[in-house]
């Protein structure tokens, strides 16, 4: 059952990074700051809507990688005596 919750959070925690990276990239190269036309579409998406996105996704990775962490906490803890 831990495996199954732990491949979940790692499979959605993945989604997450894909957004958030992909939506950082567009803002990045597609529509960057500074162009004066905040208005500015991408895909029929606009610079305020991908913000969004990428805010709402990184919060939502962070997220999964707090649940990763919690569940590898036993590993986390040992790894001090794993090295010895």
């Amino acid at each position: 059952m831990k495996f199954k919750i732990n491949a979940l959070v790692n499979v959605l925690a993945f989604i997450a990074l894909l957004f958030s990276a992909v939506s950082g990239f567009v803002l990045w190269f597609a529509l960057p700051r500074g162009s004066g036309n905040t208005g500015e579409i991408f895909l029929e998406i606009a610079r305020h809507s991908w913000t969004s996105i990428h805010n709402y996704s990184s919060l939502i990775f962070v997220l999964f990688v707090a649940v990763h962490l919690v569940l590898h906490f036993n590993w986390i803890k040992n790894i001090g005596k794993m090295l010895k």
